[in-house]
Order: structure tokens, then sequence, then C-alpha cells
């Protein structure tokens, strides 16, 4: 096949694809705004987590590190699924979920600048 008969081939081929340009830039546009909706919630957790870096390192809160031990100490047991770090009423405060040996997720809020626990729930 020469070159001349492969482009025209292929210019066929753009040709049949735009009949179908409506319903492909209808389903581009949705699957972008999809991707766009699904990335929103990862740049403000990072966000956080860089906020929440910077104010450890400022000595403003105190590292989760040193929360979680504090707490373990205290009697905290089970796996730490999820960490959130937000400014709440005015207050710094890391939410973590935690699941414990018997299954249950519990949902505990820390002061941030402290380290108390300032409420926990059960879900």
């Amino acid at each position: 096949m020469s070159c001349l008969q492969e482009n025209r081939l292929n210019c066929i081929e753009i040709y049949q694809l735009q009949g179908h340009s409506y319903a492909m830039r209808h389903f581009l546009f949705i699957l972008s705004l999809c991707c766009l909706l699904t990335t929103a919630p990862v740049v403000h957790a990072v966000e956080d987590y860089k906020q929440a870096r910077i104010l450890a390192e400022a000595g403003v809160i105190q590292h989760l590190d040193d929360i979680i031990m504090r707490a373990r100490r205290n009697g905290m047991t089970g796996h730490v699924l999820d960490i959130a770090f937000h400014h709440n009423r005015g207050r710094y405060v890391y939410v973590v979920d935690v699941v414990d040996d018997a299954g249950v997720l519990h949902e505990v809020i820390f002061n941030a600048v402290n380290g108390a626990v300032l409420d926990v729930f059960e879900e």
C-alpha cells in the first residue's frame, strides 16, 4: 500500500468518526468533568497535608505521630484507616478513622494544638 493510499484511508476513517463527533465530544466532556470532580478532594487533601506540616514545623500544632503515640499509650487500639487535617470552628483538628479489633469503625477528633481527644464517634 502506498503512502498516498494509506493517508486516504486515514482521512476516510477520520471523516467517518466525524459523524459521531457530537456524541464523542459529549462523552469526552462528561469524562473530563468526572476526572476534575474526582481529583478536587485529592488536591484539597494535599493542601491540608502541606498546611499541617508547615504548622507542625513552626510549633503551632503537634505532629500527628506524637498525638497517635500518646493516644496509643492511653489505650487507643486498632488500625488507622484515614487521617484528615482541618481548621474547624477556630481550632486545628486531626480527624482519624480507626477500626478496632472487633471491626468497629471509630472517628476520633484530636485537638492538633494540645493533642486532646475532642470527640469520638462510632460509625
